[in-house]
């Protein structure tokens, strides 16, 4: 019995030291394991397993790992769906930090007991531990390839263009803009690059012209057409109307706008090609810059008036000029006499003006929407005269007593009404007051001599002569005019009081 008490205890013993032994044993394993001074297995950064390796070396591979994928990976930037740029990952620069990475990798299983850090451990070894890498790319690099592509793919809006070829109209097409958007195109990248795609769309914004084929469609009807004529002889004046004229033609006038044509046809200056020809200064005709463009008024404004267009600004001229009846006329000066019109339309219009075999033309086109049985036409009135003031004499002592020279002659004034004439299928249906053009008297200018008579040479002194009705045929003809004294005050449908422009009107008035 002894016996056998001594063999349990025996055996007791032995078990208990087994127990402790293995404790032991198993307790050094627990400690081997946790402390190891790499990273622990089934640890992986992104795709990469970097257990068993110190974070000196997990640095290395997961460097040398991830700079080679990015170097064989590519994205696709599209433009409206197409492949415009194909650039590898690393193109952008990203930054990663690798040491950060591998530190937050080796702190796994390295808190708590030794008994849950072995635990951990070990169900990772299992299970696997990945951490994903948070990548930042180069807003530098992306603005580049952004900008590169702003270059390349940018288009500008460009309005159609209407033309009139070989008595026609020919319209090219307007071009849609494209402008890229880089602030949201950058964002798109970086959410792409960081996500793995292996493409992304740039953003794009499209940007209209202001005027399209369809707005120019719409002029197709001649709605007023005029012409005047003038003399092949006097090359600078038709120069500086072929200049003129050359400058209006092709202009279109949306709904709503106003046309000056001082501001389409100036400068009047020598640097914009235009000559001396005679205008009226002071009184006297002389020569002077842009000389015969008040014909480009004249008849753009009777174009106006057919096309029965707003007239926002005209003036006549201070005498009657021979291309053209009364009160029919607009002159310009400088920039404070112009003719402006207003396209008073719902749609748009165009000014066709040119110059054939000495005449003038002025064709405005439009869409036509008055009655065709409605047309008009239009009746210059002479409603009063007015006669030469007296005659302005000056002495001159190079001429002998009794010896005159005419140096102006006198011109009657007078006040005209243009009415326009409605008729409805061919009969007068109403008449309207278009304007009041006053055309001023002057008198006539006589130098008389007032040097002694030699007595062996007899003189016969020449009459005086009065002009009745002056028509002026060419602006070299025209004569300065003076203000009568007792002529009235009439205002026409300008607002324009006709003694309220005289100081004006002598300064500078261009020749028509």
């Amino acid at each position: 019995m002894k016996k056998k008490i001594g063999i349990t205890m025996i055996l007791l013993v032995i078990c208990v030291v087994g127990l402790l032994v293995g404790l032991k044993i198993r307790n050094n394993q627990i400690i081997a394991a946790i402390e190891r001074d790499v990273i622990y297995e089934g640890i992986y950064i992104e795709d990469i397993h970097i257990g068993g390796l110190r974070k000196n070396e997990a640095i290395d591979v997961v460097k040398s790992n991830i700079e080679k994928q990015n170097g064989e990976k590519q994205i696709k930037l599209l433009i409206e769906g197409k492949t415009a740029y194909l650039l590898p990952y690393n193109y952008f620069e990203h930054n990663i930090d690798y040491a950060s990475l591998v530190d937050k990798a080796y702190e796994i299983g390295r808190t708590g007991t030794n008994k849950d850090r072995y635990k951990l451990i070990k169900e990772i070894e299992k299970m696997s531990y990945i951490i994903e890498v948070e990548e930042t790319f180069s807003d530098e690099k992306i603005n580049e390839i952004l900008e590169t592509a702003k270059k390349e793919h940018n288009v500008l809006p460009q309005d159609a263009v209407l033309s009139r070829i070989n008595n026609a109209f020919v319209i090219q097409d307007e071009v849609i803009g494209k402008n890229l958007l880089i602030d949201k195109s950058l964002k798109a990248i970086k959410e792409a690059l960081i996500a793995g795609l292996d493409e992304v769309n740039l953003q794009l914004e499209q940007t209209n012209p202001h005027f399209t084929k369809a707005i120019y469609e719409d002029i197709k009807d001649i709605l007023g057409s005029y012409y005047t004529e003038f003399s092949a002889t006097q090359k600078a004046r038709n120069e500086n109307l072929r200049i003129a004229s050359e400058k209006i033609n092709g202009k279109i006038l949306m709904p709503g706008d106003v046309f000056s044509t001082n501001e389409t046809i100036g400068p009047v200056n020598l640097a914009n090609g235009y000559q001396e020809a005679p205008i009226i200064l002071n009184g006297k005709i002389q020569p002077g810059i842009g000389g015969g463009v008040c014909q480009i008024a004249t008849t753009l404004y009777n174009a106006v008036l057919l096309s029965e267009l707003e007239v926002v600004q005209r003036q006549n001229h201070s005498l009657p000029v021979g291309y053209i009846e009364k009160a029919r006329d607009a002159t310009l000066a400088g920039d404070y006499i112009d003719f402006k019109f207003k396209n008073n339309t719902k749609y748009p219009v165009y000014i066709e003006s040119y110059i054939k075999n000495q005449q003038l033309y002025m064709n405005i086109y439009g869409k036509e929407m008055r009655a065709s049985n409605r047309r008009i036409g239009f009746e210059s009135v002479i409603i009063n005269t007015i006669m030469p003031p007296p005659q302005k004499t000056t002495l001159d002592p190079s001429l002998e007593e009794g010896q005159e020279v005419v140096e102006k002659k006198s011109t009657i004034g007078y006040t005209v009404k243009l009415y326009k004439l409605i008729y409805i299928d061919e009969k007068l249906s109403d008449k309207i007051t278009v304007n009041t053009s006053n055309y001023r008297a002057t008198a006539a200018e006589v130098r008389r001599g007032s040097a002694p008579i030699a007595e062996e040479q007899p003189i016969t002194a020449p009459a005086i002569h009065v002009e009745e009705d002056p028509i002026i045929e060419d602006e070299s003809e025209q004569d300065a005019d003076q203000e009568d004294p007792d002529q009235e005050e009439d205002i026409n449908q300008d607002g324009f009081i006709g003694n309220e422009l005289e100081n004006i009107e002598e300064q500078l008035e261009l020749i028509p």
